[in-house]
């Protein structure tokens, strides 16, 4: 989807405008991955990740390989957004 593609090449304004426009946040891709998983994994621009979760992303959608916006963040290195995820409530102990 848009959503999708802005949050992979980290276009901020963009997913903000679409988010503004009513773009299906939880939308799954081909891998049945939502934005979330593809902002965790590929960027490092925490206002995405808070953009999607204001406007009321899933943390615990899993994708085909099992794996949530969780299991993206901390397989991919990424420390803040994982704080960001568990302080929304993400189940640390999910199984992929």
């Amino acid at each position: 989807t848009t959503l999708s593609l802005a949050c992979q090449y980290n276009n901020a304004d963009m997913v903000s405008l679409l988010l503004e426009h009513g773009a299906n946040v939880d939308f799954k891709d081909r891998n049945q991955w939502t934005p979330l998983h593809i902002a965790c994994q590929n960027n490092n621009m925490m206002i995405m990740v808070q953009l999607l979760l204001e406007n009321g992303a899933s943390i615990c959608e899993k994708g085909r390989d099992g794996n949530t916006p969780l299991h993206a963040a901390s397989e991919n290195n990424k420390p803040e957004i994982v704080k960001v995820l568990l302080d929304q409530g993400a189940d640390v102990n999910c199984k992929n």
